[in-house]
């Protein structure tokens, strides 16, 4: 039996880790996304043409309404995925970063619906995707 050849693609993202008073900034994926229901950092994928610290800052103000600043680079990381229809090679920009403006807002009808400051013991807790997991490690080390 010869399996099918899934089809593959290449995402870049970046993302920022937003610590204020010893919480992180955590984003719920909507119903949209594959896994819908799991807390993720904010960030997103890269348009055309945009550098990763452009695309941090873009994403975290559409995601959860808040204007940052970011510190510095702190983890460039390359993961592989296989779904059921599609192999996707994830390369992820994580970025430190302050808030600067802005008020926390849901994003409406994107790939979040809801974003919560959280303390490193209540974010262990949630049901995290890896990048999350990866992020509240680098965050509260």
């Amino acid at each position: 039996m010869i399996l099918p050849v899934l089809p593959r693609t290449t995402r870049v993202a970046a993302y920022t880790l937003v610590l204020e008073a010893d919480r992180l900034l955590l984003c719920r994926l909507s119903q949209i996304e594959r896994h819908a229901g799991k807390w993720t950092l904010p960030g997103g994928g890269m348009e055309f043409g945009e550098h990763p610290d452009e695309t941090a800052v873009r994403e975290t103000r559409e995601e959860t309404g808040l204007e940052v600043k970011l510190d510095e680079l702190a983890m460039v990381d390359s993961q592989t995925f296989t779904f059921e229809d599609l192999e996707m090679h994830a390369i992820m920009f994580i970025y430190r970063a302050h808030v600067t403006g802005g008020n926390l807002a849901y994003e409406l009808d994107g790939s979040t619906d809801i974003c919560q400051w959280f303390t490193r013991d209540e974010a262990e807790e949630l049901p995290l995707v890896e990048l999350a997991q990866l992020g509240v490690r680098l965050a509260f080390n």
